[in-house]
């Protein structure tokens, strides 16, 4: 699991109505304790002459500032911070997200699950002729996975007999070696049905891998393209990103034909709120599917509520750009188990 998954599970775990939680979210970069200290202005007058409420707030700017303080300079830092139950915990993602802070009984969770949604973690196989390098993309961050040696001959334009003995000992050596590549990222990636897959690298092997994994990676498989060795993790992500995005656009777009379809037929799928709600206390709630609107406090908190629930049921919660069927209504919609 994670570390933001991790985060999003203890965050819905908490259960103290008395408790005030601070959630910031901020671009990391210079001056990040006056940048917050101008975000929370507005959330200091309100509180200002009830203790009860401005004791507590206090407390939590200046730990959150300390927290976002520590982390880099690129990327966004999300902060939670609740004085009262001693917590203090902060993630740092490497998309720029929508600046907020939120103060109240309950965490704010859509933040992170946006970043989990959209970002949802993939792997990046590169292969060339020397070796092989595994990349697993989380929240935006690229980490190498693993390393490993490849030990195939460049083509030769000799001809004769050499040549044709050279080029059958040197296709055993590209079947040898990609069958080796396949078993490692079967041990290292396992059964993992929803991290998706690029394979980038030499215009020969990339496509051979490709077409060497089992069906269980072939499934996950959105691109393979042909370039040259980067020099950095960051430009590895750069070629790989096209082929996740439009992946990312695929999946929406069947999601909310899924939903519509489901809806017309009467079933398994419902929208508006309310409905939703009577599903997951019925326990059928599979997709939770959300259409954000920028300025909309109101659905906003109402969202944030319907994700806290879908933490509980461990429901899969999905964001989409465009509204489809959701366009008349409050923005929830899910598909149904049943």
């Amino acid at each position: 699991m994670s570390d933001l998954q991790e985060l999003m599970r203890r965050l819905a775990d908490l259960d103290d109505p008395e408790s005030l939680v601070l959630t910031v979210v901020l671009r990391l970069g210079r001056h990040v304790e006056r940048r917050l200290e101008s975000r929370c202005r507005r959330l200091r007058l309100a509180v200002r002459g009830d203790k009860r409420l401005s004791q507590p707030l206090d407390e939590a700017i200046e730990t959150a500032a300390k927290l976002l303080s520590r982390m880099g300079q690129h990327g966004t830092g999300i902060a939670y911070v609740c004085p009262s139950v001693d917590l203090a915990e902060a993630i740092e993602v490497a998309v720029r997200m929508r600046e907020r802070v939120v103060f109240g009984s309950l965490p704010h969770l859509l933040p992170l699950a946006e970043v989990w949604d959209d970002w949802e973690t993939f792997s990046i196989v590169f292969i060339d002729h020397s070796r092989v390098r595994l990349v697993t993309v989380t929240a935006g961050l690229p980490e190498t996975r693993h390393t490993g040696r490849v030990d195939i001959k460049n083509r030769v334009k000799k001809g004769g007999w050499s040549q044709k003995r050279y080029a059958r000992n040197r296709e055993g050596e590209v079947r040898h070696w990609v069958k080796k590549v396949v078993e490692d990222l079967v041990r290292i990636i396992g059964e993992n049905r929803s991290e998706r897959l690029v394979i980038l690298g030499d215009k020969e092997l990339a496509p051979r891998l490709g077409e060497s994994l089992p069906p269980h990676l072939k499934d996950r498989l959105v691109g393979v393209q042909s370039v040259h060795q980067p020099r950095e993790l960051g430009e590895l992500l750069e070629l790989a990103l096209p082929h996740f995005l439009r992946a990312e656009e695929r999946e929406d777009v069947d999601l909310l034909s899924r939903l519509k379809e489901g809806v017309m037929r009467g079933g398994p799928a419902t929208i508006g709120e309310q409905e939703v709600r009577a599903m997951f206390e019925q326990g059928r709630v599979e997709t939770l599917i959300l259409h954000p609107r920028d300025g909309d406090v109101a659905r906003a908190e109402m969202h944030n509520q319907l994700v806290l629930i879908a933490q509980d049921y461990g429901t899969e919660v999905a964001f989409v750009d465009e509204p489809g069927v959701l366009d008349e209504t409050d923005g929830v919609g899910a598909l149904l188990r049943w």
